[in-house]
Order: C-alpha cells, then structure tokens, then sequence
C-alpha cells in the first residue's frame, strides 16, 4: 500500500509502510487520515510550498481546502494508487529508537492545543467548561485561544450553538 510520510515541510512517498517514524513525522494512506492529522493550516501551506511546483501560498482559506488540494498533488505525483481501496484503519506513528541507546521510556503528553483541538473537533464540539477542565485555563484564557489561534493563527472556521451545557464551540473541517 502507497502512503506518504509527512516531516516539517518535507513530503516522501512510500510504497510500503515506515517500521518507525520520529518525532512528528506523520504516515498518511488516505484523505480522511490526512484531514485528521493535527497539522495546521500553516503547516499544510508549507508542505504545499515545497511540493505543488507553483508560486508560494501566503495561507489555504482553509483547513479543508489545504488537505483537499494536497491529496490531489499526492495523487498527481503518484503516491496514491487510486485502484487500491480506501485505507478505513489508522496507521500510528511508532517513535524511532536506537539499538545501541534504548531510550527511557517517557509519556509524552499531547499539547494543550492539540487537547482543545481534539475537543472542538468531536461531533459534539466541546463547552468552555469542558475546555477549563481539560486544560485548567480560566474562561477569558478559552475564549482568547479560540479568536486568538484557533481562528485567527490556524484559520480554522468555528461554530458555536446553544444546547443545556451552555455555548458549544465546534470547528469544522
């Protein structure tokens, strides 16, 4: 199965799948992985950059549209066989360890953006109460990460409704 590994900016196809992969590296087989990867806009942007062949983007006008467009240039430069069924099981990223130094081992602990992003993109979005519990910011703190990076930084569109918990925030895409 043909896949693509996704470093910073720098993008590798494979034909088989990496035995270990480091740090953020990311290994995606399919679209739907691809749009549930955490990388931003911006990091979209920079790895459309480095592989489109065109004049530089500034910024996607969306998540959606940055993953959208990739996977069509990853189909283009033949990383995707498009005879292959869809891939329906995620694929982990397994981090890389020396034979002659085996590493301690260490939880590594999501970042407080990655927790709030993984909250908001659930189905049924996420309040700022559960956002305070997750995180232990005070509301002002929510609020100003929501206008501040998640709309305004990673350019991500985000709804909010009304339900009996209080304002559901929600990002889409």
């Amino acid at each position: 199965m043909r896949g693509v590994v996704i470093y910073q900016d720098q993008v590798a196809i494979c034909t088989f799948q990496p035995e270990g992969l480091e740090g953020d590296a990311l290994y995606v087989r399919s679209r739907e992985e691809l749009d549930g990867s955490l990388l931003s806009v911006g990091d979209l942007t920079a790895v459309w950059n480095r592989v489109s062949g065109q004049p530089p983007l500034k910024r996607f006008k969306s998540r959606a549209e940055a993953v959208a467009r990739l996977w069509v240039k990853f189909e283009e430069m033949g990383a995707i066989d498009k005879s292959e069924p869809p891939v329906t099981e995620p694929v982990e990223a397994v981090q890389k360890t020396e034979t002659s130094k085996p590493a301690p081992p260490t939880a590594v602990r999501p970042s407080r953006q990655a927790d709030v992003l993984a909250l908001l993109r659930r189905p049924e979005g996420a309040t700022a109460a559960q956002i305070m519990e997750a995180t232990g910011w005070q509301g002002h703190s929510v609020r100003g990460f929501i206008s501040g990076v998640v709309r305004k930084k990673l350019g991500l569109t985000v709804t909010t409704g009304k339900s009996e918990a209080g304002l559901v925030y929600r990002v889409q895409g």
